[in-house]
């Protein structure tokens, strides 16, 4: 047999047993078993008052409107076979007796395209019987960073600057007699301080971040640079004073 919900066919299942009122089922049920994919779909019987039929039993009866049952049948179109199944604590076994095979035919589930956070994270997870596909989490790759031997010559050409500036101090024999003023002696301390701060980032020092060094240095630069231009105005004083001297 054929019915579709385009057509809005309704199905009747009607039966009679033979048993006294007193005895009638507790749950009686009609059994909708999707060939295919052994999905079950259950509608419960009501009792009919049939007094045409009242010495030779009950009678039950359950309606379905497939065009409203769709959703319950979960779209699914095809061969489905029908079992009435019956159950009370005074049987000793149930009822279930196999009606037959019917074929419905069903619309297509329409696919909708929601935007996002339209429906809830777990709306699929929700809404389906079969097994959702695996979730793999994939972290993001590492920056990609510079070979061994650019790293190795960056950091040579960082050094350069110290290693000149030792070389100078070293060979030059500066006149450490000159450094007689405030400014001269604060000059040299801070130009220590800012050399200190550099190595203490270079070594990755707690304390030295990138943030933190900048925020060091912006303090520091300022107040050198004050105390060179005062400590250089007191070298060439100095200077001259040395030249009227002699």
């Amino acid at each position: 047999y054929l019915a579709n919900s385009f057509d809005s066919h309704v199905l009747h299942v009607i039966f009679s047993i033979n048993i006294n009122k007193s005895n009638k089922p507790n749950q009686l049920l009609v059994q909708f078993k999707h060939k295919s994919s052994n999905i079950y779909t259950y509608f419960p019987f009501e009792y009919k008052v049939d007094k045409s039929n009242s010495k030779n039993g009950l009678t039950y009866e359950a309606t379905i409107v497939l065009a409203s049952e769709i959703e319950t049948f979960l779209h699914l179109s095809g061969v489905y076979e029908l079992t009435i199944i019956g159950s009370d604590v005074i049987y000793s076994n149930t009822i279930n007796y196999i009606l037959g095979e019917l074929t419905l035919k069903f619309p297509n589930k329409i696919v909708k395209d929601f935007s996002l956070y339209k429906k809830s994270l777990l709306d699929a997870s929700d809404n389906t019987l079969e097994p959702l596909p695996e979730i793999k989490h994939v972290m993001r790759p590492p920056d990609k960073r510079a070979s061994p031997l650019m790293a190795t010559l960056f950091a040579a050409l960082v050094l350069i600057p110290l290693i000149v500036l030792l070389y100078s101090t070293i060979t030059l024999k500066p006149n450490l007699k000159k450094l007689n003023s405030i400014s001269s002696l604060a000059f040299v301390g801070l130009l220590i301080g800012v050399l200190s701060i550099y190595l203490s980032y270079w070594f990755a020092i707690k304390g030295f971040s990138f943030y933190q060094t900048i925020k060091y240095m912006c303090i520091l630069l300022p107040i050198t640079y004050l105390a060179g231009r005062s400590s250089i105005a007191d070298v060439i004083e100095y200077g001259i004073k040395d030249k009227k001297n002699e």
